[in-house]
């Protein structure tokens, strides 16, 4: 089973700055009735996951990414090589459209791809740059390889980490009702987040402004940031 897509359209948007981009979706949380893929989810990224957005409606689609997320769980040596030789797969085509690769695993998911545990995927394809969102400060925080970007997201309950994270140089992303682009939010400019899903071209410190779509349009949580509020503040 061919494991990335490349049918989002964030990643072909990308493909107007030269950047061929492969992305992941699993099953989100205990979805796939095994091991939490996201562990650090709140209620509100929980009810207004991306699961429940675009193409990831639709049944068919749903049922594609729980087989993906148990396969992961059944046989992870076996997963950890397909992943590779779909890695592969983007790169020659990148190749192809004399573009670079770019491949994000955590597109409904929160797993350490860099780590031992989870092959060094990052290590093992060097030449393709990986970026992925996080709600794990740690992992913000911690040593990891320099073709591998992460911008932190913030939850329901975790502004205060979120503005830490802000003055130490990171970026952070913000769902919006309505992205404020050109205004600032905690003191740092907005930007416009569903131009592309090139983060790592990010200027930095900054908020990624973030359109609520699928079920987050109707949060009650406090997870989706209303676009006044934040201009008032």
């Amino acid at each position: 089973m061919e494991l990335l897509t490349t049918q989002n359209a964030k990643t072909v948007k990308g493909e107007k700055r030269r950047w061929h981009t492969g992305i992941m979706y699993l099953a989100p949380g205990r979805v796939a009735g095994g091991p939490n893929v996201c562990p650090h989810a709140d209620a509100g990224c929980q009810a207004s996951c991306l699961f429940t957005a675009g193409r990831g409606r639709m049944d068919k689609i749903k049922k594609a990414r729980i087989r993906k997320t148990q396969a992961l769980f059944k046989d992870r040596k076996s997963f950890i090589a397909s992943l590779d030789t779909d890695i592969n797969r983007i790169q020659a085509a990148a190749r192809r459209k004399g573009m670079r690769a770019a491949v994000r695993l955590n597109g409904t998911s929160d797993l350490p791809w860099h780590t031992a545990a989870y092959g060094k995927i990052m290590c093992r394809n060097p030449d393709v740059m990986h970026y992925d969102y996080t709600k794990d400060p740690k992992r913000m925080r911690a040593r990891r390889p320099d073709n591998y970007h992460l911008t932190f997201s913030r939850g329901v309950n975790n502004d205060r980490i979120c503005k830490t994270l802000l003055k130490e140089g990171h970026n952070v992303a913000v769902v919006f009702d309505k992205v404020p682009v050109g205004k600032k939010f905690w003191g740092y400019p907005v930007i416009d987040g569903d131009l592309d899903d090139l983060r790592f071209l990010d200027k930095s410190p900054c908020i990624i402004g973030l359109k609520a779509k699928g079920k987050a349009r109707q949060d009650t949580t406090g997870f989706v940031v209303k676009t006044a509020e934040a201009i008032k503040e």
